[in-house]
């Protein structure tokens, strides 16, 4: 509909509609490369996707607020190798009312609240060595399937007790708050533990912290064994503070090699049902995690 490469300005008050002539990704209502944007107030309705924003690989600014995404038959937004500021938006009827997430973070990038942000199937969204993802309260992250977050610099989840980050499967409409967070998939959908892959934080990657966040149904077995819905991975420094880590499989935190700070946490309901969805903490290679004032609930086994 709208292909913009390199401009700056702003697109305001527009109805964006009917671009499905490809039947494709490359159907899309509005097509930003590069520049400096403001996109506000504008409806996108009944296109393959409503809007995507793409970079070259230098930082520019996209500012998305306040608009409307419609009955567009894939997602109502994507991203990939840029840092948009998302505020307001509304989606409701596309083939996922969320934002994509593609692709290497290469930059320092902060997730603001507003649409629930979806790792795509057999993707991994990446930090890079260096660079930091900063979850702000109210962020939702869900992940499709053997979908993971791979970080090889630092993640600042910082929740709060009102607003929690979460990261949780593509099909969670509850996500255990308040409200729920929202119907992403737009079908009736119930999630279970293993939906997505894992959070794997590399070998000496951090600082990361993970406060008030809530983590569930993650884990997925990819590779011949399960490795949990957090992974930890030689000495890579990861503090959790009121953290919640819930009905994944196999275990809540595979941690190897290594020894994260867990405090004022709830490690809750991994119970086997026909297979090892059991364990809250797994330990492996010398691991010696530091644990305070933390609650294990409902685990068929608390730590192993």
């Amino acid at each position: 509909g709208i292909f913009l490469e390199h401009v700056s300005g702003s697109v305001t008050g527009n109805t964006i509609q009917h671009n499905t002539y490809k039947q494709n990704s490359e159907s899309t209502g509005l097509y930003a490369f590069d520049g400096d944007l403001i996109i506000r107030g504008n409806t996108f309705f009944d296109n393959i996707i409503g809007a995507q924003f793409v970079s070259g690989g230098n930082v520019h600014s996209f500012q998305v607020e306040n608009n409307n995404f419609t009955n567009n038959k894939q997602e109502a937004m994507s991203v990939s190798a840029t840092y948009p500021v998302f505020s307001g938006n509304i989606a409701t009827g596309n083939g996922i009312n969320g934002i994509i997430l593609h692709g290497t973070m290469a930059e320092d990038y902060s997730l603001q609240p507003d649409l629930p942000y979806v790792v795509p199937s057999m993707q991994a969204y990446t930090v890079s060595a260096g660079k930091t993802l900063t979850l702000m309260p109210g962020v939702v992250i869900k992940l499709q399937q053997e979908a993971m977050i791979a970080i090889e610099g630092s993640l600042q989840a910082k929740g709060t007790e009102d607003k929690p980050v979460v990261v949780t499967s593509f099909y969670d409409d509850d996500c255990g708050i308040v409200g729920g967070c929202g119907d992403t998939d737009n079908a009736s959908t119930t999630p279970h533990a293993g939906d997505w892959f894992t959070m794997w934080f590399g070998s000496s990657s951090g600082p990361s912290i993970l406060a008030y966040t809530t983590v569930r149904f993650g884990g997925k077995q990819v590779y011949p064994r399960a490795s949990g819905a957090i992974h930890i991975h030689d000495n890579a420094s990861v503090e959790f503070m009121h953290a919640t880590i819930e009905k994944n499989y196999f275990t809540g935190a595979w941690i190897e090699n290594a020894s994260p700070h867990i405090s004022d946490s709830l490690i809750q309901n991994h119970q086997a049902s026909g297979a090892d969805q059991d364990v809250g903490l797994f330990l492996v290679s010398s691991s010696s995690p530091v644990i305070q004032n933390t609650r294990f609930r409902n685990n068929t086994m608390h730590i192993v």
